[in-house]
């Protein structure tokens, strides 16, 4: 907060953030411009670049310029009455305006590294999972420790020749670029292996030898992978699962006419990837309106709690969802153990639909006309599946509202589908952006932004 606490009850506080013209005599620029420190005991130093009633009360003026290889700029203190500054005032400003500038050095060191993760952890996973009528499937992924990490978490699924579904989710040890490519080769060598033998212990045998080879290759022996992979079954009665050394799936079961459950179907765990162990598999009943959940250790373990803890609470959450949608039950998973994780999050989710659902999907391109566009082809496309009038007027605000936050914040192109089933509407807008966390505005009674994570909310 600039200046003297407000006395007037009609006047906002500066904007954070000012431009100003690089050719500007303001002392600031002056200073940063030249990194030649001014100091001014006693005058009228802003009173040619004043643009509130503070900057003209100021009558002495330090700048110091930060110091700073990445970032150009000056510190400004000013007081409203004379002041000579002393040596040891001058000697801490320049200390100060140091430390300012090694900080912004940091932050924008941090800003690219956090990206380039970021970027590098979205470019290993699958951009778009496949779209079955009957299988529905989605996934989630939260990166732990402070977010500036790529992790070695990943998740897939893709369609078998046979016509079969295969699905996989691992966890390579580690937070950083290595356990990142890693990951992306133990990836693409399982989707390699399991299109040429589907059978979920052949594909975790071939893995098994890559990952000691990689291991042998990098000399170590700290390479730590676990996996599990499944198979459903073309017809979507059966799913066959293999797991080496990665906790088992989660399946919900919705039977007819009685409450959801949730159960941990017996399935042998082998040793994790590399250590030349046999992997066994376990078939299990995959029926429709049943949701089969994989997900990585990040989403139950907790310091100082017991695991089956938290495999307890997720059972719980997932059961006592309000459906089986795999968009929702990655959300419900992904909370379900409270406190703080420093793992990464991942779950991956496949629901066996009782009826066939219909979807559609739109790239939005990064302009301004682009949530108009979105509007339009959703109105048209939701009458014509005779979706009611008022479903769709919530439907297209909330998407409208999603499409306009994703292209201001993110400043890329965006998606968004739309997936109709009996039981409900479901609208998904994704961007690719690295800019962090998405934090809730403060608005006024008269602001007219502010307002779309509420109104999507009710």
């Amino acid at each position: 907060v600039r200046g003297e606490l407000l006395d007037e009850a009609d006047e906002r506080l500066p904007p954070l953030w000012r431009r100003v013209a690089p050719d500007s005599t303001a002392p600031l620029v002056v200073t940063a411009g030249s990194g030649v420190p001014i100091f001014t005991p006693d005058g009228q130093p802003m009173r040619d670049h004043a643009v509130d009633r503070h900057d003209q009360k100021v009558r002495a003026l330090a700048t110091v310029p930060l110091r700073s290889a990445v970032v150009r700029g000056a510190l400004a203190v000013g007081y409203q009455v004379a002041h000579p500054w002393s040596a040891a005032e001058r000697a801490l400003l320049a200390a100060s305006a140091e430390l300012v500038g090694q900080a912004a050095e940091r932050a924008r060191r941090f800003e690219t590294q956090h990206g380039t993760a970021q970027l590098l952890q979205r470019s290993m996973l699958p951009e778009h999972l496949p779209d079955l009528p009957r299988l529905r499937i989605a996934a989630r992924y939260d990166p732990g420790v402070d977010g500036n990490a790529a992790g070695g978490d990943f998740y897939d699924a893709f369609v078998l020749p046979d016509g079969g579904l295969g699905i996989v989710l691992g966890d390579v040890a580690g937070h950083d670029v290595q356990a990142a490519a890693r990951m992306g080769q133990v990836r693409a060598a399982l989707r390699a292996l399991a299109l040429a033998d589907p059978r979920p212990d052949a594909v975790l045998t071939g893995l098994d030898r890559l990952v000691a080879s990689l291991g042998a290759e990098a000399g170590t022996h700290e390479l730590f992978v676990t996996v599990v992979f499944g198979v459903v079954d073309p017809d979507g009665r059966s799913v066959t699962l293999a797991s080496a050394g990665h906790p088992g799936p989660l399946i919900r079961r919705c039977p007819l006419g009685g409450e959801p459950v949730a159960e941990y179907p017996a399935l042998p765990t082998g040793p994790p990837l590399g250590l030349g162990g046999r992997p066994r598999t376990s078939t299990v009943r995959f029926a429709p309106g049943d949701t089969l959940l994989l997900f990585s250790d990040g989403v139950v373990e907790r310091r100082r709690q017991s695991l089956s803890v938290g495999l307890a609470r997720l059972a719980e959450a997932v059961a006592e969802a309000d459906s089986g949608d795999p968009r929702a039950l990655c959300a419900v998973a992904s909370a379900a153990v409270e406190g703080v994780t420093e793992d990464d999050v991942a779950v991956l989710a496949v629901e066996h639909a009782l009826r066939p659902s219909r979807s559609v999907s739109m790239e939005v391109p990064a302009e301004p006309t682009a949530p108009s566009r979105v509007r339009h082809w959703m109105t048209g496309q939701l009458t014509d599946w005779q979706v009611p009038e008022g479903v769709i007027g919530a439907a297209v605000l909330c998407t409208s509202e999603l499409t306009t936050n994703a292209l201001l914040h993110a400043g890329t192109a965006a998606r968004v589908e739309i997936d109709l089933s009996t039981e409900r509407l479901l609208v998904s807008v994704s961007d690719s952006g690295t800019r962090g966390t998405v934090t809730r505005a403060q608005t006024d009674t008269l602001s007219s932004r502010g307002r779309g994570l509420g109104l999507i909310e009710q």
